[in-house]
C-alpha cells in the first residue's frame, strides 16, 4: 500500500468515526479523552506544533493509549471530517474503528515507528 493510499483510508476510518459520534478533536479534546480512558487510538497532525505534540506524545505515553503514525496534515482531517477550521489532533474512542486504524498495512518503515506505549497503571 503506498502512504497515499495509507492516508487516504486512515482518513476515511476518522469520517466513519465522526458519523457515529465516537471520536474527540482538537489537542484539548484528545487530551480529556486519552485522561479518561476512552480514547483507542490517537492522531496528531503532522503540521501541529511541537509543543502540541509533546503534550500529546507524552499523555498517551502515561496512560498507555496508541498513537497511529500517519503522516497527515491538520487540514487534511478538518477536509476529510468536514469541519471548517484545522484539527491539531484526533482521538478515536471506538474500539473495532481504532483497530482498523492502527492494523492498516503500511510500509516496512513505518511499522516500526508505531507507537504502542507500556501499560501504565496511573489513571
Amino acid at each position: 500500500m503506498t502512504d497515499e493510499e495509507v492516508k487516504r483510508k486512515i482518513l476515511s476510518y476518522l469520517g466513519f468515526a465522526k458519523k457515529s459520534g465516537r471520536i474527540a478533536l482538537g489537542a484539548e479534546q484528545v487530551i480529556k479523552s486519552v485522561r479518561e480512558g476512552s480514547a483507542r487510538a490517537v492522531i496528531a497532525s503532522s503540521d501541529s506544533s511541537e509543543r502540541t505534540k509533546k503534550q500529546i506524545y507524552d499523555k498517551c505515553a502515561s496512560y498507555g493509549a496508541p498513537i497511529a503514525p500517519v503522516d497527515v496534515t491538520g487540514d487534511e482531517i478538518a477536509s476529510a471530517l468536514g469541519c471548517r477550521m484545522t484539527v491539531s489532533a484526533a482521538a478515536v474512542t471506538d474500539t473495532g474503528l481504532a483497530r482498523a486504524i492502527l492494523e492498516v498495512p503500511r510500509g516496512e518503515h513505518q511499522l516500526k515507528e508505531r507507537i504502542f506505549p507500556q501499560e501504565s497503571g496511573n489513571r
